[in-house]
């Protein structure tokens, strides 16, 4: 008689199991019945449970205890991806390139926020610190998000960059110089 709804997402649902019962005292009002649900799947969880006992008497609420966000959470075990391409490879001399270069930075992320990435542009030319470009807006495409940023004038350019995402997974630090 316990209705448990559980939704994902992702789709995948856990099962409950590993039931046991206390039986209290005297009529059993005082009853305990316990059970286990693992939600180990990545998604956006929403959890409601009822019960009505055999007079037909249904709950009221449900008691959570201590418990954060009980009836909606998101579980996020999957680290985030960072991918950096440049849309000109023409190097010369290893480091050299005789025109503009545009990187595309693309992050993979299923709860992607862009106020959670870091990045570290530097750009010098001779040995001389100059402005770095600017990383440009984000655009989403489902769990890729991505940005550009131009190299349109000379000089020797380093890019670092990090995201960490709202579950606390860290992407591994990017860091390329051209």
């Amino acid at each position: 008689d316990v209705q448990i709804t559980i939704t994902n997402t992702d789709g995948v649902i856990p099962s409950v199991s590993g039931w046991s019962s206390f039986a209290g005292t005297g009529n059993g009002d005082d009853a305990v019945h316990t059970a286990t649900i693992t939600y180990s799947a990545d998604g956006d969880y929403v959890f409601a449970i009822s019960y009505a006992d055999l007079a037909g008497n249904i709950n009221t609420a449900a008691n959570y205890g201590n418990s954060l966000a009980p009836e909606q959470f998101t579980i996020d075990k999957t680290l985030p991806l960072i991918n950096v391409t440049y849309d000109n490879n023409s190097v010369q001399n290893d480091n050299y390139y005789n025109a503009v270069r545009t990187a595309t930075i693309s992050i993979t992320e299923h709860n992607f926020d862009a106020g959670r990435y870091t990045i570290t542009l530097a750009a010098s030319d001779d040995g001389v610190e100059k402005t770095a470009p600017s990383i440009g807006g984000w655009s989403n495409n489902g769990d890729i998000d991505t940005a550009s940023v131009q190299f349109t004038d000379d000089g020797y350019y380093s890019m670092n960059m990090s995201y960490t995402d709202m579950a606390g997974n860290q992407a591994v630090q990017f860091t390329q110089q051209t």
